[in-house]
């Protein structure tokens, strides 16, 4: 599941995968956009998008598609299959991972990590001790972790606050 968010004001958030939308209070100037607005027709404002498990690889791999994006949030994704060029980033990344995940292990979070720095381009990787891949997803009792899922939340506004102001 990926999700858009504008750089200022409101932000509104829209899932591609449920067609689900909820509002976030982010301060300053009311502002939206639909999840497939033209980006240059947004005023020159930067986007940014965060997805969950193989949507956070996708996330990471539009960021090097699309110079509109100007930051990235990558919730323990990966995939074999998308190998995304880190040196067409146009804005930084936030990797959050979970340290019991058997897929995307720790270090292949450092892997994915050491890429992005290597291509010259800003990363920041936080891995959540103790919690396992999809701690984020309050629909999965299992593997949901309420204090973890808040933090990462809290460091994606705050990542989007200081990536995306105009």
């Amino acid at each position: 599941i990926s999700y858009v968010f504008f750089g200022g004001g409101d932000v509104r958030v829209y899932s591609t995968a449920l067609q689900s939308e909820r509002t976030l209070a982010f301060g300053g100037v009311p502002a939206t956009v639909e999840i497939n607005a033209d980006p240059p027709t947004i005023a020159g404002a930067k986007l940014g998008v965060v997805g969950f498990c193989m949507g956070g690889q996708l996330a990471l791999f539009a960021a090097t598609l699309n110079p509109a994006i100007g930051a990235c949030v990558n919730f323990y994704g990966i995939h074999p299959n998308v190998k995304p060029n880190y040196a067409k980033l146009t804005g930084p990344v936030l990797g959050l991972y979970a340290e019991k995940d058997g897929f995307v292990t720790p270090q292949v979070a450092r892997e994915v990590e050491a890429a992005i720095k290597a291509a010259g381009k800003s990363v920041d990787t936080h891995i959540y001790p103790g919690v396992d891949h999809g701690f984020f997803n309050d629909e999965r009792p299992g593997v949901h972790n309420a204090s973890a899922a808040q933090d990462a939340w809290r460091r994606t506004l705050d990542f989007f606050a200081k990536h995306l102001k105009r």
